[in-house]
């Protein structure tokens, strides 16, 4: 065969502009860094294992030695975001399935604004000026 090689891939090869549970997280970090002027940062950290996506919410403090404190854990497949299961507790495995985006929100949102994790915001804000 001689001359250009030609393009095999189909038009519609278009990357997918959905709104992902990692981009909804990673918002929520940045939010956080904003409010907070950086004194306590939001992570968001992915693995991939085996063929699930994982994303990892930390709360993070520059001025405590860059300190880390686990927030919330998603993980969906790499086929599909949807259903997804949340994990409250860094060493829980069994998790919270989610069907939809609108569930996700109402859960992160219920976490976020949670009296506890605002204690911990606070108190982590505090002790790093």
């Amino acid at each position: 065969m001689s001359g250009k090689i030609p393009n095999l891939w189909p038009d519609e090869l278009i990357v997918n502009t959905d709104i992902t549970p990692k981009s909804i997280m990673c918002r929520q970090a940045q939010v956080l860094n904003e409010r907070t002027r950086g004194r306590v940062q939001g992570e968001v950290s992915t693995r991939v294992l085996g063929r699930d996506f994982t994303h990892t919410f930390y709360l993070v403090t520059p001025g405590l030695d860059n300190y880390r404190h686990f927030l919330l854990r998603v993980r969906h497949s790499i086929e599909q975001t949807y259903p997804l299961k949340v994990f409250l507790l860094e060493s829980d495995d069994t998790g919270k399935e989610l069907a939809t985006e609108e569930l996700f929100y109402q859960v992160l949102g219920r976490v976020l604004q949670d009296s506890k994790t605002m204690h911990i915001i606070r108190s982590l804000a505090a002790q790093s000026e």
